[in-house]
């Protein structure tokens, strides 16, 4: 801990876990024509600018090494990769709800139409609920599995889709209303469709 003053500013050094650390204390300079009073309340500043320094950069360290205890946890590449993807990658958890429509914002060679991309916004919501009914505890998508899919193509070809209430509006020149039946049976065309 030593407070140096160097060219009308107070300057920092210390040593943390045998690296020195050096600077100077902002907001600590002389003005010109100072008297000691003046210099020596500057010094304590100086001085409490050095320790806060110092315990954030303790902080900083003491983080470090819990991060690399965290690191040394893991056994294999398979799971450091797995359990540190979005630190790696700089990426974020995606919610069920919201990956379609963050599918849908990628740009892509061809443009879908609205009736097609419809259709493939309600098969999507089929599958969000039926997971959510299912499998509550899921909620990214990074946690479906393959046994999932191989789950709700069994129930798509057992018992047809898992929201059996198909709603959809019909536009008829100025007026439109709303369409809404059952439908307990899938066609296995269908089921295609469903799946890709």
């Amino acid at each position: 801990m030593s407070i140096k003053i160097r060219s009308k500013k107070f300057h920092y050094r210390f040593m943390v876990a045998g690296v020195s650390y050096s600077g100077i204390c902002k907001g600590c300079e002389i003005p010109p024509g100072a008297s000691a009073r003046e210099i020596a309340t500057l010094k304590k500043r100086a001085e409490h600018f050095e320790a806060s320094e110092r315990t954030r950069i303790l902080r900083e360290n003491e983080e470090q090494k819990e991060i690399e205890r965290d690191i040394r946890r893991n056994k294999t590449v398979v799971a450091l990769v797995e359990n540190y993807k979005y630190e790696l990658t700089g990426g974020h958890p995606v919610l069920l709800d919201e990956a379609f429509e963050l599918a849908a914002q990628k740009p892509s060679r061809r443009i879908a139409q609205s009736s097609y991309a419809g259709l493939k916004k309600t098969y999507w919501q089929d599958f969000c609920a039926y997971i959510a009914h299912f499998y509550p505890d899921i909620t990214e998508i990074s946690h479906i599995r393959r046994l999932h899919c191989e789950a709700y193509v069994k129930y798509l070809t057992d018992n047809g889709r898992f929201r059996k209430e198909i709603r959809y509006t019909v536009q008829n020149g100025h007026m439109s209303r709303e369409v809404c039946y059952h439908r307990s049976k899938l066609l296995p065309g269908h089921i295609r469709c469903f799946i890709n």
